[in-house]
């Protein structure tokens, strides 16, 4: 009653007629304003008044039923725990909240005070109401009460025309409200007007509560007071009533424990005594159970001794079996022990082999630079006795001129070999005597011929050993050469493969170095030492495929060059798991992007397509926009110094889940506005 007397306990009334809800949520913000971060404000029913009770029936006009019930938060977190705690903790549903984030100094009116008087109004909507600043920006924010000036009075057919070529669009005047809609699409001037006339105020209203309530009030008020004398003096004669009977009740209770525990002694010994028979009768069978469970287990016993026997037995055999594949493990394994000898005795002679082909090589090399020295000689030499042989026939025909000459010839015909040599040797010294020495051609021509002979039969002999030795290394060649063309041949496709998936191209191919030519044109031979693996690649479709070095590609490209020829190496080489750091160093997001498909193409494709093989990729940092496929687990390791103490609460999946949530949510949701809510039946919410 007391409520009733004052302006808020009628107006708190007038919310409570309004919207039940409304008023509980009001009260229990009432006493729970310690919870939230800043102040929440209760409906504008309440926490509002209309400065001048004329104006209550313009303002009013303005407003809607939820304008009037609305709660205005100041925070997302307020609204949230505002939102929680009333619909779900409460199960409050007609509800409505504003988030007023935007101070009342930002919602300016379009034209001053002066100009607005001189049209005829009184003032802006916003002026006339008292009540918190955030509640009264929220109403502006909502209903453009900064915009919309008011008027006791009607104005003019001349103010009117004022208005409509001016920037207002509402305004209440006297006891109709006026809205213009211009229609910009139809002209400049082109603009209707929706004229609505203005009810009287229910709101903020000063008058008193209703004389017949409060009389109904105070005849019931009088009535329940009358009926609870009433039954307070029942009450105390029924007390009286029940303490006795429930003195008489407590013996009684007292008398029947004694007789139910009498029966249930007697009831006990009779029904022990009816159940011996039966006692006995069930441990006779239950002896005879035991002595069939005796002969049993005896009998099970005796079986089981003799399983024993026949598995000792048995494992006797498969231990002297057992013996016999152990010795015959232990020959194969000496086999395989011999044979890897052999092989590396085999590997150690074809190194051997090698190095002394290419010893004999050099030799050959050696002797035939000597050979050519010594026809150098030869033919040196030969000009030499070409020059003595026309000197010898210069002394023939000077013969038919010098009578000397021609009578010592014939003598010279009847001499023999060794007379010429003698004479030959006599006439040497004698001019060695008279002219202080010779030259020794023919001597020397002799000498040298011997040693041409000589060095031709060792010419010969090392030809044989040459064509030995290259007879055995074209056997050898033709074993492996084959196998490592097709290996080349397997990375090359594999390499090719992986380019092609990105748009480009490449291959790899064994460059197989073979010597020059000889001086007469005998093909050279092979210099093993000199092969190479050669990339070639092309990224670009006006462009060869070119040498993958350090001039013709950028960083990036090498960087993708490298990492597909290693990922053409996996099926040559098993690995339980492969462990790849910082694959993406010197690469630009598209390659990164197009090496990281690779190879999840590669580690997700069966076995015997060449991929299967584990790996571990470690990078700092996760590129957008990645393929990722069955069989990947993407780990993210979080550390560092601003790791709270109790990690255990970080839980990334669940974050993940709710930032989802979130976004399905705003998705499915309309246009929100910056401190707007709705609320039919339930709480929404826009933040």
């Amino acid at each position: 009653m007391k409520r009733l007397e004052s302006q808020a306990g009628r107006q708190e009334e007038k919310l409570k007629a309004i919207s039940l809800d409304s008023y509980k949520a009001y009260e229990w913000i009432q006493r729970n304003q310690h919870k939230f971060e800043k102040e929440v404000f209760g409906p504008p029913i309440v926490t509002c008044s209309v400065k001048d009770p004329r104006y209550a029936d313009a303002i009013e006009s303005l407003l809607q039923k939820t304008d009037f019930t609305t709660f205005t938060v100041q925070s997302r977190n307020d609204f949230r725990l505002l939102q929680k705690e009333l619909n779900l903790g409460m199960g409050l549903h007609d509800i409505s909240i504003r988030t007023s984030s935007i101070p009342l100094d930002r919602f300016p009116c379009p034209i001053s005070g002066d100009e607005i008087r001189n049209l005829g109004f009184d003032g802006w909507a916003k002026d006339l109401l008292n009540g918190p600043e955030p509640v009264i920006a929220a109403l502006c924010s909502e209903n453009r009460l900064h915009q919309t000036p008011i008027s006791l009075r009607g104005i003019t057919d001349e103010e009117y025309s004022k208005i409509e070529r001016g920037s207002l669009t509402s305004w209440v005047a006297g006891k109709q409200s006026y809205q213009i809609i211009r229609r910009k699409e139809y002209g400049p001037n082109a603009s209707s007007t929706r004229v609505r006339q203005v009810k009287q105020a229910r709101v903020w209203t000063s008058q008193p509560v209703d004389a017949s309530a409060k009389q109904d009030l105070v005849r019931n008020i009088q009535i329940l007071k009358d009926e609870v004398q009433e039954m307070q003096e029942k009450v105390d004669a029924d007390r009286a009533q029940l303490t006795q009977l429930g003195q008489e009740h407590s013996e009684c209770n007292d008398r029947r424990i004694e007789l139910e525990r009498e029966k249930s002694e007697r009831q006990t010994a009779f029904t022990n005594y009816r159940a011996i028979p039966e006692k006995i009768r069930q441990q006779e069978l239950r002896l005879r159970d035991i002595q069939r469970i005796f002969q049993e287990f005896k009998a099970r016993v005796r079986d089981i001794r003799s399983q024993q026997d026949q598995l000792a037995l048995q494992k006797a055999e498969a231990t002297l079996e057992y013996a016999n594949a152990v010795e015959h493990l232990r020959m194969r394994h000496e086999d395989l022990i011999k044979l890897k000898v052999r092989h590396v005795e085999g590997i150690s002679d074809l190194e051997t082999l090698k190095e002394r082909n290419t010893d004999h090589r050099d030799r050959l090399e050696a002797k035939i630079k000597e050979l050519k020295e010594a026809q150098h000689e030869i033919k040196a030499t030969s000009e030499v006795v070409k020059k003595l042989f026309k000197e010898a026939e210069k002394v023939v025909q000077a013969s038919t001129t010098q009578p000397d000459l021609a009578d010592l010839l014939p003598t010279l015909v009847n001499h023999t070999v060794d007379q010429l040599e003698a004479d030959i040797d006599s006439e040497k010294a004698r001019l060695e005597l008279t002219h202080g020495g010779s030259n020794n051609l023919i001597k020397e021509f002799e000498e040298r011929e011997r040693q041409i002979q000589k060095l031709r039969g060792k010419l010969s002999e090392f030809e044989n050993q040459l064509a030995e030795y290259d007879h055995a290394i074209n056997e050898i060649r033709g074993n492996w050469e084959p196998r490592l063309d097709e290996i080349v041949k397997n990375i090359s496709d594999a390499f090719s493969d992986s380019f092609s998936r990105i748009g480009c191209a490449g291959q790899v191919t064994l460059d197989k170095a073979e010597d020059e030519a000889g001086p007469n044109g005998e093909p050279g031979g092979t210099d093993f030492d000199q092969w190479s693996i050669q990339i070639h690649v092309k990224f670009r479709e006006n462009e060869n495929l070119s040498l993958l070095d350090s001039h013709r590609q950028s960083g990036g490209e090498r960087a993708v060059s490298t990492i597909f020829y290693l990922m053409a190496l996996q099926s040559l080489s098993a690995s339980p798991f492969r462990v790849v750091d910082e694959i993406n160093q010197g690469m630009d997001p598209r390659n990164e992007r197009m090496v990281h498909g690779r190879l999840v193409d590669i580690a997700c494709a069966p076995s015997e397509n060449g991929g299967g093989g584990q790996y571990f990729l470690i990078t700092p940092k996760l590129l957008s926009g990645l393929v990722y496929k069955p069989g990947m687990r993407v780990l993210c390791i979080y550390s560092g110094e601003h790791m709270p103490e109790d990690y255990g609460k970080l839980d990334f999946r669940q974050a993940i889940q709710k930032m989802r949530a979130i976004k399905d949510r705003e998705k499915g949701k309309g246009r929100a506005i910056e401190a707007g809510t709705q609320s039919n039946g339930h709480v929404d919410v826009y933040a």
